[in-house]
Order: structure tokens, then C-alpha cells, then sequence
């Protein structure tokens, strides 16, 4: 699955557990919004289902963006990456 949002006048896309931009500084930003909101912030309710849909909520709310497009998911294995980055990281905190 993907998702494609535009914040601004740029464009991203959060596919495979990471945000995707053409601009290097909001591709860091939201790649680290994720990883906290997903470790620190979510509540468990939106970590369950579909969590692509539920982040880029986050994110639209977070940077004033909008979702321009959701594909469906093609592959189940998409949601092991996002088990991975559930993990905490004892060094981050």
C-alpha cells in the first residue's frame, strides 16, 4: 500500500514503513514523526489495521497536509515493517 500526501507545495509517499520526498529535510522530518508517533504518541486503537491509513492521518494533522491518494495493499508482508518500527531503540530514549 501507499499512501501520497501533499504538504505545502511538496509531495510525499509513506510506503514500506517510509516516507518517500524530493526534498531531503521532509523525508528526515516525517520518517522521524513516524517512528515517534508510532512509539510514543499513538494510542493502540490506531495502531490497529490499517496503519498507513492512521499515520498519514497523523501526519496531515501534524503538518496541515492533505491525502491525496491511499492504493490498496498488494502484499500482507508490508505489516512486518511496520512491526519493526514499533520497536523501541534503547539509545533513543
Amino acid at each position: 500500500m501507499a499512501v501520497l500526501v501533499r504538504i505545502g507545495k511538496q509531495k510525499a509517499i509513506l510506503r514500506d514503513a517510509q516516507w518517500r520526498c524530493a526534498l531531503a529535510s521532509l523525508e528526515a522530518d516525517l520518517n522521524q514523526f513516524t517512528k515517534r508517533w508510532v512509539q510514543r504518541e499513538a494510542v493502540a486503537e490506531e495502531l490497529r489495521g490499517d496503519l498507513e491509513q492512521a499515520i498519514s492521518l497523523a501526519v496531515a494533522d501534524r503538518y496541515s497536509a492533505k491525502v491525496l491518494l491511499r492504493t490498496n495493499p498488494v502484499k500482507r508482508g508490508s505489516r512486518n515493517q511496520y512491526f519493526q518500527l514499533r520497536q523501541l531503540n534503547l539509545f533513543d530514549l
